[in-house]
């Protein structure tokens, strides 16, 4: 049996663990929300989109749609 001390302890270091893991998913999903947004540059280009029109359609620069073109 833990004491009130220790359970106070047990559960700021869960919710710090949660807290990360939280951070971490969140760090994923915006990385592979721009992960998408870069593959879809090539298929927007190729369909006849400017350069500014995938860059506005994206939320992207327009240097980052041109860094990102030819992959």
């Amino acid at each position: 049996m833990l004491s009130i001390g220790d359970e106070r302890a047990e559960l700021k270091r869960l919710r710090g663990e949660q807290q990360r893991e939280r951070a971490e998913s969140a760090k994923q999903a915006r990385q592979a929300e721009f992960q998408a947004r870069r593959d879809a540059i090539p298929r927007l280009l190729g369909m006849g989109l400017s350069v500014e029109q995938v860059a506005e359609a994206l939320n992207l620069s327009v240097e980052e749609v041109m860094e990102n073109a030819g992959e």
